[in-house]
């Protein structure tokens, strides 16, 4: 008897905003989702647009925070989350 083997095409990165988040006035767009990497791949996009402020802010800090692979890939919690500043 053989054994299965399952072989993905892609996997899916779940990933969501964090920060000072104002859903009045959201600052990026989408502020959560998913992006499909190919299986062979170590690397993907995601792409925020950046909104404009009613009252401009020096600086705020977010965290990029992926929250759950689909397909057969797995991520440390250590290397899950990337963080950066918007300055004014």
């Amino acid at each position: 008897m053989y054994g299965l083997i399952l072989t993905y095409n892609f996997f899916q990165v779940f990933w969501r905003l964090v920060g000072p988040l104002d859903e009045a006035e959201p600052d990026f767009d989408p502020m959560s989702g998913s992006a499909r990497i190919q299986a062979d791949r170590s690397e993907g996009e995601i792409i925020l647009d950046l909104l404009a402020d009613s009252e401009p802010e020096l600086d705020e800090s977010f965290t990029l925070l992926i929250t759950k692979i689909e397909g057969g890939a797995e991520i440390e919690s250590t290397y899950n989350t990337s963080s950066f500043t918007v300055r004014y």
